[in-house]
């Protein structure tokens, strides 16, 4: 069950970067142009990762690390381009000196950071929230379901809602490790399918 989820979630993320590549010369004035870049990494991660587990047998966790960081400031900085307030580059800055603080509190070859991901995660949610208040208080008429970026928080909406208490549970020492895979591979099936489907829509909307 595991594993068809897990090609079906390889499917997806293709299918995206496969979107933002065909429609990079259409997004190439809108702030989803980047996406192309993000999602190519996303595949790059993803093939390193397995080769290291499969191929080699070695720890992929670094490479989880090093991507759940840079994931992280991307969306800061997708965010900030959307929102145009400094309240985002604040939380950015404080998120910079969590992350740098967990790095030296922590191993980031052996343990998972924490710290940087609850901190990202709150983050991306408060983010969230802050767009879809612009989207309610905006004076002109507003087709939700037109906008790109409405569909790529919601996806981030559901990903970091489910990520944080699973991450909780995950360090419950009689959590079982499958359930986990298993919910976070349903995450992220929503999460980049809803990012192409953003992607799709019209940038002038």
């Amino acid at each position: 069950m595991i594993l068809a989820l897990q090609i079906i979630l390889y499917g997806v993320q293709c299918f995206a970067f496969g979107t933002a590549v065909y429609r990079r010369r259409i997004n190439r004035e809108g702030l989803q142009r980047h996406f192309v870049y993000y999602l190519g990494f996303v595949l790059l991660t993803e093939a390193t990762a397995n080769i290291l587990r499969r191929g080699f047998d070695i720890s992929n966790l670094p490479v989880y690390n090093f991507f759940t960081i840079f994931s992280f400031l991307f969306f800061f900085y997708w965010f900030y381009t959307h929102l145009r307030n400094t309240f985002v580059l604040w939380f950015s800055g404080g998120f910079i000196i969590m992350t740098v603080y967990n790095l030296t509190v922590a191993n980031p070859l052996q343990e998972f950071l924490y710290l940087t991901l609850y901190s990202g995660s709150v983050l991306i949610l408060i983010f969230v929230i802050a767009y879809f208040y612009s989207l309610l208080n905006a004076k002109e008429s507003i087709h939700f379901h037109k906008i790109q970026a409405f569909w790529i928080c919601t996806g981030l909406l559901i990903y970091y809602i489910g990520v944080l208490p699973l991450m909780a549970l995950l360090r419950l020492s009689d959590f079982n490790p499958v359930h986990f895979q298993f919910a976070i591979t349903i995450l992220n099936i929503f999460q980049y399918a809803l990012i192409a489907k953003g992607l799709l829509c019209s940038p002038k909307q």
